[in-house]
C-alpha cells in the first residue's frame, strides 16, 4: 500500500500470486516425499526378489524360452495422497492465511472478516467464508462467479481491502478528522479519549483504528485453535521425538500422551536448546 503504491486491486492480485507460488513449492516437498517413499519399498522388494529372479530364469531356460529382460512397472508407481497433501497447502479460505502489518499492528483472516460481517451487519459466516476469497463478485445483495457490467471488483477487495485503502488514505497519508470519527461510528469502534486527544499525528489514530478493528491478537489465536492439532493429539505425536519415554513408569506415559490432569504428579518439561554441527554430534553419539 505504502512502499509498493499498488492498489486495492493490484494487492488483492498480487497475494493471489504469492500464495500460488509457495503452494508450488510445498507441492515440490510433498512430491520429493512420495518419490522417498517409493523409493524405499523398491529398495526393500530388490532384496527378497533376487532369489525369485534366479529361479525364474533358470526356468524360463529350461522351458526354451527367450532370455529376455522384462521390467516391472509396478514398482515405479508413486502413490499420492491428494486429501493429504492439501492439508499442508495455503488457503485464505481454510484460515490458515493471515494478512497482516505487525508494524502497524493489525491482522486478519478470511474467517475473522466473516465473523464480523456477521456480527455487525447479519450476513451469513458460512457463505462469506467460502467466497471472500477468489474470484467472486457482491452485487445488489447477490454473489455471483463472474464480474457483473456495472461491478467488477472482488469481494475480497470490497469487503476487505477498499475499507483498508480508504482508512490509510483518509487517516494515516492525509488526517481528516471527520473521516476518522466516521470510519469509528461505521466499523462500531470506540477508542479512549487519551488515544486520540494526546496523539494529533493520524499514524497513532490510525494504528489505534486497525487494531481494534482487526486485532492480530484475535487472528493469530483463531488460526492456532482452528489449524493446530489439540494437545491431546499433538502429545502424542511429539512426546517421543523431544523425550526418552523408556523406563519411565506406564501410567505416568500414559498420563504424559494424554494430558491427564487428573494424574497426581506435576510433570516439567526443561529444553536446553544447543547449536551443534551435524558432525560434532554424530562424534558424541559415537562416544
Amino acid at each position: 500500500l505504502l512502499e509498493l503504491g499498488m492498489t486495492a486491486v493490484e494487492a488483492y492480485a498480487h497475494c493471489d500470486k504469492l500464495i500460488a507460488r509457495i503452494n508450488a513449492l510445498v507441492s515440490t516437498f510433498a512430491v520429493g516425499r512420495a518419490f522417498e517413499q517409493m523409493h524405499e519399498k523398491k529398495h526393500k522388494r530388490t532384496r527378497s526378489k533376487k532369489t525369485k529372479t534366479k529361479t525364474t530364469k533358470s526356468k524360463s531356460k529350461r522351458d526354451g524360452e527367450d532370455d529376455k529382460v522384462r521390467i516391472d512397472t509396478s514398482e515405479y508407481t508413486m502413490q499420492f495422497d491428494a486429501d493429504k497433501h492439501s492439508q499442508w497447502c495455503f488457503n485464505p479460505s481454510k484460515g490458515n492465511v493471515i494478512f497482516c502489518s505487525a508494524k502497524h499492528k493489525w491482522a486478519f483472516s478470511i474467517p475473522s472478516i466473516a465473523h464480523f460481517y456477521h456480527k455487525h451487519k447479519k450476513m451469513n459466516k458460512q457463505v462469506l467464508i467460502q467466497k471472500l476469497w477468489g474470484n467472486f463478485y457482491f452485487y445488489k445483495n447477490e454473489i455471483y462467479k463472474k464480474p457483473q457490467k456495472h461491478h467488477s471488483v472482488p469481494m475480497f477487495v470490497e469487503f476487505i481491502l477498499d475499507p483498508i485503502w480508504a482508512i490509510y488514505n483518509s487517516v494515516f497519508v492525509n488526517y481528516r478528522h471527520e473521516e476518522f470519527t466516521r470510519w469509528m461510528k461505521n466499523l462500531k469502534i470506540s477508542i479512549p479519549a487519551r488515544e486520540i486527544d494526546t496523539h494529533k499525528d493520524g499514524a497513532t489514530k490510525m494504528v489505534a483504528l486497525m487494531s481494534r478493528w482487526m486485532p492480530v491478537c484475535n487472528a493469530v489465536l483463531d488460526a492456532v485453535v482452528t489449524q493446530l492439532p489439540s494437545p491431546v493429539l499433538a502429545q502424542q505425536q511429539r512426546l517421543p521425538a523431544i523425550w526418552n519415554l523408556d523406563g519411565l513408569p506406564r501410567k505416568l506415559v500414559h498420563a504424559l500422551k494424554h494430558c491427564d490432569a487428573a494424574y497426581d504428579e506435576c510433570v516439567v518439561y526443561i529444553p536446553k536448546m544447543v547449536h551443534v554441527s551435524r558432525a560434532q554430534l554424530q562424534h558424541a553419539f559415537h562416544d
